[in-house]
Order: C-alpha cells, then sequence, then structure tokens
C-alpha cells in the first residue's frame, strides 16, 4: 500500500481508535463511508468500483473526512434533515410542476431536496478533505488530479439547457453555486483555472466565489470549521432551518 495512505490510515485508528475496513460496492457517489460507533466498530469505506482507478486518492479522502468530522470525539457531528421542513419543501415543489402527475411530481422534488441537502452537507468537508489529502499525500497528486477532473465534468452537465429548464429554478440556482465553489476551490489548489470556464460562461461566477470566500474566512484550525462552513452556506444559500447537527460522544 502507498505509505502517505498508509499513514492517513494509521492517523484515523490513533485518532478515532477503530481502524478502517474497504470495500468495493455499487454507489450512487464515487465513495463514501460509515463511522463506526461502539456497536459497529469499523470506520466503513466503500468505492464505486466505477471509479477504482483512483482507489488510493478516494481512500485517503474518505480518511481525511473521518478525521474531520471526529476532530472532537466528544461531539461528532451527524447532518440531519429536518424531516418536516423537507415535507413542506417537496410539497411547494412539486405543487409549482403543474405538467407532471401528483405522484411524479413528488418523487422528482423529494429527489431534488435530498440531492441538494446532500450537496450542502457533503461539499465543504470534501473541500477540506481536498486539502489535507494535497499536503499528505504527494505521491497521490496525479490520481487527485485526475479523480478531480472527471469529478468535475460530471459537475458541469447539470448545466445542460434540458437539466435547467426542467429542475425549478431556486433548486437549480443552489446546486450550481456550491458545484461552482467547489470548482474554483480545486482551480486554487490545482493552479489549473480552466475547469471554472464553464461557470463563468453560464454566470455562476459570482456566487460560487462568494461561497468560496465564505468558506475561507474560516479558521482552518476550528475544530468545528466543518459545520461552521455548512451553517455559512445555508445562510447564503437561504437553507437555515432545513436541518439540525446532532452530536454524538465515542467517550
Amino acid at each position: 500500500m502507498n505509505l502517505e495512505l498508509q499513514e492517513l490510515l494509521n492517523s484515523v485508528e490513533q485518532a478515532t481508535g477503530y481502524t478502517v475496513s474497504v470495500t468495493t460496492k455499487e454507489i450512487s457517489t464515487h465513495a463514501s463511508f460509515v463511522s463506526a460507533t461502539p456497536e459497529r466498530p469499523v470506520h466503513a469505506v466503500f468505492i464505486n468500483p466505477k471509479y477504482a482507478q483512483w482507489g488510493d486518492y478516494l481512500l485517503a479522502m474518505q480518511c481525511s473526512m473521518i478525521l474531520i468530522k471526529w476532530k472532537d470525539i466528544t461531539r461528532i457531528p451527524d447532518f440531519s434533515p429536518d424531516p418536516q421542513i423537507v415535507n413542506n419543501q417537496i410539497r411547494n415543489i412539486s405543487g409549482k410542476m403543474e405538467n407532471i402527475p401528483a405522484p411524479a411530481a413528488q418523487k422528482f422534488s423529494s429527489m431534488l431536496i435530498s440531492g441538494l441537502l446532500q450537496q450542502l452537507n457533503s461539499i465543504p468537508i470534501q473541500m477540506m478533505a481536498v486539502e489535507i489529502c494535497r499536503d499528505r499525500c504527494p505521491s497521490l497528486h496525479r490520481q487527485q488530479n485526475e479523480s478531480i477532473q472527471n469529478e468535475l465534468r460530471e459537475m458541469t452537465s447539470v448545466l445542460d439547457k434540458k437539466i435547467q429548464s426542467t429542475t425549478p429554478q431556486e433548486i437549480f440556482e443552489r446546486c450550481v453555486a456550491m458545484n461552482a465553489a467547489y470548482s474554483y476551490h480545486w482551480a486554487e489548489v490545482s493552479g489549473d483555472a480552466s475547469i471554472t470556464l464553464s461557470y463563468q460562461a453560464a454566470g455562476f461566477c459570482a456566487k460560487g466565489k462568494e461561497l468560496l470566500g465564505a468558506y475561507k474566512t474560516i479558521d482552518p484550525k476550528s475544530v468545528t470549521r466543518y459545520q461552521e462552513t455548512v451553517d455559512s452556506w445555508a445562510g447564503y444559500l437561504n437553507l437555515n432551518g432545513w436541518y439540525t447537527w446532532r452530536y454524538r460522544s465515542n467517550r
């Protein structure tokens, strides 16, 4: 195994008291993890086989995100969408889809709201993890570059006119703004600004930079940087109250 990756795995075990298991699994994302608990004493990382060529980097990213969430083992954060707010938003958005049968409109709206909140929860911590991997895993830079370039190409697919025309504006603009922030962040980390051109052409330059600016104002040493960034973005995107933080202790 890559030495730098092994050091990250060791850091996770030292910081949390639990080891990491890695499984290849068909999932909807490139990779994911489920944090350990006393009842399930291992951090379970899942790598989508479609992206296995970047497996070491994706594992390094998941380890980095575990370290971020477990900075304070007495207050491990979990992002929890508010069911009442979510249901209200689903009804609100589906009610505007006059040309779609009600059941289909509700299902589509539910998918959109779920995806929006998943972005709010995941993109800030991904940006933090990207920085950790860039710093701690120089030998994985090639994998990181290729993986993120591929991810960004997938993200820009939502700029397609057909997708834009079928997605409610209040959902579309928020999602694209977060994608743009991720793109601008990687442009700064990698030094390759060409990846932001799609968002500039689509008119999402300002909002993406605004969210990135909010991210950069938060102290990188803060134990709660992840939660602070999510909350800050929620304020910019008018998503306050759509979720709550739940904390658990590993002690």
